[in-house]
């Protein structure tokens, strides 16, 4: 029984990661320097875009936990150690258990000016479980159920910024396609990064003047989704922060 008229995609950014904090210290860097982790700010940071979510629901009269239940809800996540956790803190604060999805394609930008290698060299969730990186990401997430079952792959490492575009518009178009289509999800979030959001933003926000573009960590935007229509992906509100 469908519960609502829209279907809903909710995507937001990660949260402060610790490597871009004033004083910094590389060598406490706990994922590596290039899948860095979460300041406890930024864990916070995550955890209240969860509530806010929460209320975001609530005042459309939705029962997230309904949707768990009937698994008709799902969260998709960039393959990245601070998307992950993320997740987890967004996911405490929402109080749901749904699975993690990582999902590839939605991965940052494999640019050579911030990576000097390809990402499978570095990414603390494709390690070793015996590795220190993989250890500290698991206890940052707290054992969650994590399903590494991705619709699109990552491209080949490096990829220039036009590549990048090229990828997240494939992957926006099959990952809405098939979770929102074929699975008949009820709502879709979009765990990412801060190109990802910009270009979804450009693609399918016709009413841009409404969005603050500096992106801030944990960045929150709430879209419908309806199939029937030419241009199915509407923007609705800026839910973390608010404007």
């Amino acid at each position: 029984m469908k519960l609502f008229n829209n279907k809903f995609i909710i995507i937001l950014r990660h949260a402060e990661r610790a490597d871009m904090v004033e004083n910094a210290i590389i060598e406490n860097i706990k994922c590596g320097i290039y899948d860095t982790e979460l300041t406890d700010r930024g864990k916070s940071q995550a955890y209240e875009a969860g509530i806010k979510i929460k209320e975001f629901f609530y005042d459309k009269k939705i029962d997230l936990k309904l949707l768990e239940r009937d698994k008709k809800i799902k969260f998709l996540c960039s393959p990245f150690a601070r998307t992950l956790i993320t997740s987890f803190q967004m996911l405490k604060g929402l109080n749901l258990t749904t699975p993690i999805t990582i999902e590839e394609g939605l991965c940052e930008h494999l640019s050579k000016k911030w990576y000097p290698c390809p990402p499978e060299n570095f990414l603390a969730w494709i390690q070793h479980e015996e590795s220190k990186e993989k250890i500290y990401l698991n206890s940052e997430i707290e054992d969650h159920s994590i399903i590494h079952d991705s619709k699109t792959p990552l491209l080949s490492y490096p990829e220039t910024h036009e590549e990048c575009a090229i990828r997240l518009k494939s992957v926006y178009e099959n990952i809405t396609n098939f979770y929102l289509e074929e699975c008949d999800n009820e709502v879709l979030f979009l765990i990412t990064h801060y190109l990802p959001i910009e270009l979804f933003v450009k693609l399918y926000a016709l009413e841009e003047s409404k969005i603050d573009l500096t992106c801030e960590y944990c960045m929150t935007l709430a879209f419908s989704y309806e199939k029937e229509l030419e241009n199915k992906i509407k923007f609705i509100d800026k839910i973390y922060p608010k404007f």
